[in-house]
């Protein structure tokens, strides 16, 4: 036990980088999302195909939803 003096409580909290990185960047990508969201409003799976190619990225179209969630939440406040 003495071999090990740092380990105990302070071991179990996260470090700076741990956790799953966000799809998309809050700052830069909201715009883009917002007026591809309102142009294909009556279908995500639409609106999903488009901005992975604009973003070039991959993601579902439950992450989108989430990431508009997070949106209408931060301006509803």
């Amino acid at each position: 036990m003495s071999e090990y003096p740092s380990i105990g409580i302070n071991s179990l909290r996260n470090s700076k980088g741990q956790g799953r990185k966000p799809v998309f960047d809050a700052r830069n990508e909201t715009q883009t999302i917002q007026k591809v969201v309102e142009a294909e409003r009556q279908k995500l799976v639409n609106a999903q195909a488009v901005l992975e190619k604009e973003l070039n990225k991959s993601f579902s179209v439950k992450t989108l939803k989430n990431f508009l969630k997070t949106l209408a939440g931060a301006t509803s406040e």
